[in-house]
């Protein structure tokens, strides 16, 4: 069992583990429910969520869009679980879905995704919903930094890419998205 900014998961010994999100309903004067309510355990406060709007905007994703998002969710572990899944998510859902060698759309996220560090971010289907919120002055500066650092890391891969290096390419990416990612060879 392990905790994690806004669920605890349940690891079994067989596929597949569990996150359990305890939540509360927040309903409109009509009896529709707006949102839910979640616990962020890193900030001690409660997080909105619109979990059907955000598996709409999910369902409209690419394939590599999807791909995109494991990626960087294993970037993100190998560097300090500085951002939350979901805000990853949404931060991908924001950026134009290029069609492009994965050289390509890895620098390219990492760019972008830089620019957009400094916040607000908001869930480009709920506007009301600001999904980097929890991240504080300090916070910002240090993700900043590992997203440069990524971006830069990624222009020299797709450098190699370009060049026909696959072994520094593989090294590289290795380098930005840890143990997970293939080894050369």
């Amino acid at each position: 069992m392990k905790k994690n900014g806004q669920a605890v998961t349940l690891y079994y010994t067989k596929w597949p583990n569990v996150d359990i999100v305890p939540a509360s309903r927040v309903s409109n004067s009509d009896g529709t429910v707006d949102h839910y309510n979640i616990p962020d355990m890193t900030r001690g406060t409660w997080l909105q969520t619109r979990p059907r709007r955000h598996n709409k905007a999910m369902a409209g994703l690419s394939l590599k869009q999807r791909q995109m998002i494991q990626m960087l969710k294993c970037w993100n572990s190998a560097h300090s679980d500085i951002m939350q899944s979901y805000h990853l998510a949404v931060l991908v859902m924001s950026l134009p879905d290029v069609t492009s060698e994965w050289s390509f759309e890895i620098r390219y996220f990492f760019e972008e995704a830089t620019k957009k560090a400094d916040g607000p971010l908001h869930h480009p289907k709920d506007e009301d919903n600001e999904v980097d919120s929890y991240l504080d002055y300090s916070s910002r500066a240090g993700l900043k930094d590992r997203l440069e650092l990524a971006g830069s890391r990624a222009a020299s891969a797709e450098t190699a890419v370009a060049r026909g290096d696959a072994e520094e390419a593989m090294r590289l990416y290795r380098v930005i998205f840890g143990e997970k990612f293939p080894a050369y060879g």
